[in-house]
């Protein structure tokens, strides 16, 4: 990152304190705002929402790097990430960069609800069967912030129903059709910090929460966010997963949100889905398609 590739901006942290943003002109754009109408609007400059592949591997560079202002603006912000986290009764499923949040494409507003819109060709790879998921041929979306805002048609689009602003609601048939392993609440160790032999072993990432990231990258991300946050911060416990109550009757979509360092660098998946302090990074798709080959 060279001086002549950033670009900074002022943003608020918390009620009580300023944080600077920073970002890469050309690979990465970050904007805040709920992520069903945001997500859309980074579709439309060419970028991809971006998950922990490309974020958690951004903070571990900054520590890497020991250089404070890198570590400021990776590791001193939460993102908001394209990393599924789907809730139903006791189960739990984490999807690395799901095409059900990187495809999204707006929200269909209805006189007495709203849905959101997934591009079904985006659906199609993150299911094992779509026969759960009604396509509808055509809808009117609503997309981008404030005087931003727009709307246009959208062809073949998965409708799910938004129970703004706290989730994506689907239902047991769509829950099992999303196609990555099913975890147990009981199997996981949540809502709680952990220590670092709770997360890895030697090379080896043990907790199934942190599974679905690449192991080369997880082991020394952990390593190197332990050492700065005990340095730091006197922290000998960090990135606790915390998750939301256990729906019973439906099941709730969020996204994975990684704190900030100074928070312990939780991996959080009780966020709300839509409301103004997301935070999320839109990454230029050469540089993600660069980033998922190495």
């Amino acid at each position: 990152m060279t001086d002549n590739n950033l670009i900074t901006a002022m943003n608020q942290g918390t009620p009580r304190q300023t944080v600077t943003i920073t970002t890469e002109i050309d690979a990465f754009d970050v904007k805040q705002g709920a992520i069903p109408y945001t997500v859309p609007a980074l579709r439309k400059e060419g970028r991809i929402f971006a998950g922990g592949n490309v974020v958690l591997k951004k903070r571990l560079d900054a520590l890497t790097s020991q250089d404070q202002a890198k570590i400021n603006v990776w590791g001193n912000n939460y993102f908001n990430l394209a990393d599924l986290c789907l809730i139903f009764e006791d189960q739990v499923k984490l999807q690395a960069d799901s095409p059900l949040l990187t495809g999204i494409r707006g929200v269909v507003e209805t006189q007495d609800d709203l849905f959101a819109a997934i591009d079904a060709e985006y659906a199609a790879r993150a299911v094992k069967d779509m026969k759960p998921f009604k396509v509808s041929g055509s809808e009117t979306v609503v997309y981008g912030l404030g005087d931003n805002q727009r709307s246009e048609s959208a062809q073949n689009v998965v409708l799910l129903r938004y129970v703004a602003p706290n989730y994506v609601e689907l239902n047991a048939d769509q829950f099992n059709s999303v196609n990555v392993e099913t975890l147990r609440r009981k199997d996981l160790i949540i809502d709680r910090d952990m220590r670092q032999d709770e997360i890895v072993k030697e090379d080896q990432v043990i907790h199934k929460a942190f599974s679905i990231y690449p192991v080369e990258m997880v082991v020394p991300f952990v390593q190197k966010t332990f050492e700065y946050n005990k340095r730091t911060y006197n922290y000998d416990t960090n990135m606790g997963l915390y998750l939301t109550s256990p729906p019973q009757d439906h099941a709730e979509m969020r996204v994975l949100c990684v704190d900030r360092l100074c928070g312990r660098s939780w991996l959080s998946g009780y966020y709300y889905f839509g409301v103004d302090g997301d935070r999320v990074v839109g990454v230029a798709s050469g540089y993600a398609a660069g980033a998922a080959k190495k």
